[in-house]
């Protein structure tokens, strides 16, 4: 490191007025080291190192209570102020990227990429020389310094034994968000402690005959699962858009895939680090009786990551491919269900007509579908005139199946019964919704088109609230979604965002205005707010977000762009009456939060 001219000189008067402060403490480290150098030495094993390692957190936990305003006041010096810029870079900035236009360039945060790729490489170097640790390293390092000894076992198990809390805790805390059935009949302190005692229960038997090694590989192999899941195909894959705080250069691109990959990579590679310092097949293994204490603390954590592993890794992603199956971006033809059907060659020619017409035909009364379109087959086909009365199931004759203009009266209808469910289901989530009470935020993100948005999402966070009701997959079918996708796909508008007080009828008023535009003018970009003119009670505002400031200035709150990333936002407010366009808005109300993304136990 480069030192400045009068760098030396700032140093020194920052700790000469520290001096008489920092005497005391000096003078007590300064024995302590001194013994703790000869104890690390003659100490026969871990068990008469944990002294050593208790009296160490002792006089760190006396330094801090004593000297935490001095420290306050070195950090706050040149030094502790050039490390708080070097670690900025490592404040982001996170929105989605759901316009893609203009083009941002694609590249990975730089920190990101060290963090991931030095543990990545600390992990396999670890795996390769795991024979030997931790006996033969601790005579090694022992040599050379006894202090140092004991520093690196403090240091292993503070690592050990938090790795082992957070990992054993967030195994039973997923389990018990995954069943909420438990947690209603037995409440969330019981359901928690049965939770912990059956994780337990299961642990135990596993770390006792199973080798050491048998969690490292489960460790890897459920990382490789939740892999495979984030890599399934998606026709609308989840972007992201990050820049550092502190800097002034241009937003980049990154894609959540990879970031969620390498974070888990990241996770697995400490386990390995981690779990093979304590070394040894089992805590029994010949050959090092003085490492026990390390080895049981290195068996405990590995076991627990490898449950937690095990537990979020598999249920994430069985909750991602399902998720990305149902993905409302992939088309969903017209389902035809066919009544009438005398044989199995009546049942083939209904079939082929209509699937060279891109429908998919059932025969099944078992497997009809809300999104179901009724045919009923008849001797005389009832008239095809998109004015005339219909009554469903329509009545067409078998050789009728091939007319175009029937497949068009059968189009229109699909559009109509999927709209009427769209519009049922979302009416029964906000009865959810509205049966919560929420503190914060002004209204709801509504976006039932895009996978990886799980439901309905309040504006603020509060603070670790239950989820909004059902998620969009459970609630709504993938066709009624899919319709919704290709209209607003056509519209360029991303998201839908509802205000506090707007009651879902007029919600609903909107949302067939929209529909209405659609099919009007097909694939046309809704361009401003005038369609929607005349609607009562409700004002709707089109906003366009492209992390800059909007130089328009209305009555209505406009949310901080700079927080949702690039997105195309429809904005349902409440009709505030003749108030002038050029109030100013009240900035303290302006949606900020993002919507509940990537479906997590659901």
């Amino acid at each position: 490191m480069r030192i400045r001219p009068g760098q030396f000189t700032q140093h020194a008067q920052c700790l000469r007025k520290s001096f008489p402060a920092l005497a005391t403490p000096v003078l007590v480290w300064g024995v302590l080291f001194g013994c703790l150098e000869v104890f690390g030495r003659v100490s026969p094993n871990d068990g008469t190192d944990a002294v050593g390692v208790v009296l160490v957190l002792a006089l760190l936990a006396a330094t801090r209570m004593r000297m935490g305003n001095r420290l306050r006041e070195l950090w706050s010096g040149p030094f502790g102020r050039r490390w708080t810029e070097r670690l900025a870079c490592l404040d982001l900035t996170l929105g989605l990227d759901l316009r893609r236009e203009p083009p941002v360039r694609a590249r990975l945060p730089r920190p990101y990429v060290w963090v991931v790729g030095m543990t990545a490489c600390a992990g396999i170097a670890m795996w390769a020389a795991r024979d030997v640790f931790p006996s033969q390293a601790r005579e090694a390092v022992r040599g050379v310094s006894g202090l140092v000894y004991l520093l690196c076992v403090t240091a292993l198990w503070c690592s050990l034994a938090s790795g082992t809390l957070v990992t054993f805790g967030g195994c039973v805390h997923y389990i018990r968000e995954r069943t909420p059935s438990i947690t209603r009949r037995f409440g969330e302190d019981t359901s928690a402690m049965l939770l912990g005692w059956g994780v337990l229960f299961v642990l135990v038997p596993c770390a006792v005959y199973f080798p050491r090694v048998t969690s490292v590989y489960v460790t890897l192999g459920t990382f490789g699962l939740m892999a495979l899941a984030f890599g399934f195909p998606s026709r609308r894959p989840l972007l992201l858009i990050w820049r550092v705080s502190s800097s002034e250069e241009p937003p980049a691109r990154m894609n959540a895939s990879l970031v969620s990959v390498g974070m888990g990579a990241c996770a697995c590679s400490l386990a390995v680090l981690l779990s093979v310092v304590s070394g040894g097949d089992r805590i029994d293994a010949a050959g090092a009786p003085e490492t026990t204490l390390t080895a049981l603390l290195g068996l405990a954590f590995g076991w627990c990551a490898a449950a937690s592993c095990a537990v979020v890794f598999v249920g994430e992603s069985i909750s991602l491919v399902r998720h990305r199956i149902l993905d409302p971006a992939r088309p969903a033809p017209t389902r035809v269900a066919v009544h009438g059907a005398r044989d199995a060659s009546d049942r083939r020619a209904a079939r082929w007509a209509l699937r060279r017409a891109g429908m998919t035909v059932t025969f099944d009364p078992r497997r009809h579908r809300p999104s179901t379109v009724p045919v009923q087959l008849a001797e005389r086909s009832e008239p095809s005139d998109p004015f005339a009365p219909v009554q469903w199931p329509l009545h067409v004759r078998l050789d009728a199946l091939d007319d175009p203009r029937l497949h068009e009266a059968l189009r229109r209808r699909d559009r109509v019964v999927r709209r009427r469910e769209l519009r049922r289901r979302l009416e029964s989530l906000f009865r959810e919704l509205n049966a919560k009470r929420y503190e914060h935020g002004t209204g709801t993100w509504i976006a039932p088109h895009l996978w990886f948005v799980a439901r309905l999402s309040r504006d603020t966070d509060e603070g670790g609230a239950v989820p909004t009701g059902r998620s969009f997959a459970r609630a709504i079918s993938r066709a009624a979604r899919s319709h919704l996708f290709e209209v607003l796909d056509a519209l360029e508008i991303d998201l839908i965002f509802l205000e506090d007080g707007v009651g879902f009828r007029r919600f609903a008023r909107v949302l067939s205005q929209i529909f209405e535009y659609y099919d009007m003018f097909g694939a046309r970009r809704l361009e401003d707010e005038r369609h929607f003119s005349g609607l009562p009670g409700v004002r709707v505002l089109i906003h366009d977000c492209f992390q800059e400031e909007s130089e328009r200035k209305t009555a209505y709150p406009e949310p901080d762009y700079e927080e949702l990333g690039r997105a195309r936002v429809l904005h349902v407010f409440r009709d505030r009456g003749g108030l002038d366009e050029e109030a100013p808005v009240d900035l303290d109300r302006t949606p900020e939060w993002l919507p509940s993304l990537l479906p997590v136990g659901v």
